[in-house]
């Protein structure tokens, strides 16, 4: 079968079977780098992308789409405004190939991205709690990372 009259978008470096969780730079040339960088905030030469996979299907994101990263047993969620995807790359990793002016670790298992940050409250016990724009969820900061945000 020709690959143009395959329906499935085929997405470079990638096999089938193999780990689709790393962060890429997105090729030059391709159709579909072209309207996802319409979404992102990055020239296209900077951008990090994000491969997800689940079974014979992978999908690929902006970085600049994450609102934070979060470790649960063996593999690590994706929180993006309207989708949660799991992949199996540690905070370490991650940590060392996101941007630090736009993701910041804010929990032992959790890295947050900066720009989707609304507010930061604290309880009567104390804990800091991250609230995030147009979303549900309130994210933990541990006791370690607290002092960071004092300083912003």
């Amino acid at each position: 079968m020709d690959e143009k009259d395959c329906s499935v978008r085929r997405v470079p470096y990638v096999a089938i079977g193999a780990r689709v969780n790393e962060l890429v730079p997105f090729p030059d040339g391709d159709v579909h780098g072209k309207e996802a960088s319409q979404r992102c905030n990055r020239p296209p030469a900077q951008q990090l992308w994000l491969h997800t996979g689940l079974g014979n299907t992978t999908r690929v994101l902006c970085v600049d789409e994450v609102l934070y990263f979060q470790t649960g047993d063996k593999y690590t969620e994706v929180v993006t405004r309207s989708e949660r995807h799991l992949i199996r790359t540690s905070l370490r990793e991650l940590r060392q190939r996101l941007d630090p002016e736009q993701f910041a670790q804010v929990h032992r298992s959790t890295i947050v991205n900066l720009r989707c940050i609304e507010r930061i409250e604290r309880d009567v016990l104390g804990r800091s709690f991250i609230h995030l724009r147009n979303h549900p969820d309130a994210i933990s900061v541990g006791r370690a990372y607290v002092a960071q945000f004092r300083k912003m």
